[in-house]
């Protein structure tokens, strides 16, 4: 089965902080039930999200799944978005 990556950067520097933003809680109900999503947090981040989503692109490990670039305040509703995204013609996605 085809692996969801889901990749936000953030500014929040602990978990807690990070557990305040928006994204936190959809995050949580994407991946409670579909093992097939993954997600990957830059915390802290000061760099800019190019910098940040190039280095997931060149990371090998990712060259096979989905990815969705989305912003740490927003949030994901869709609860078939694994199987959207999944089945696009497309593979990288950026949502903000």
């Amino acid at each position: 089965m085809n692996k969801l990556l889901i990749v936000t950067c953030t500014k929040a520097k602990t978990t807690e902080e990070f557990q305040q933003r928006p994204i936190y809680h959809s995050l949580w109900k994407q991946t409670e039930y579909n093992k097939n999503i993954e997600f990957h947090i830059f915390k802290d981040n000061k760099n800019g999200l190019s910098q940040c989503y190039n280095e997931i692109l060149k990371d090998s490990k990712n060259l096979e799944k989905t990815v969705l670039f989305v912003h740490d305040d927003v949030i994901l509703e869709d609860l078939f978005l694994y199987e959207k995204l999944t089945t696009s013609p497309y593979s990288i996605t950026g949502l903000a």
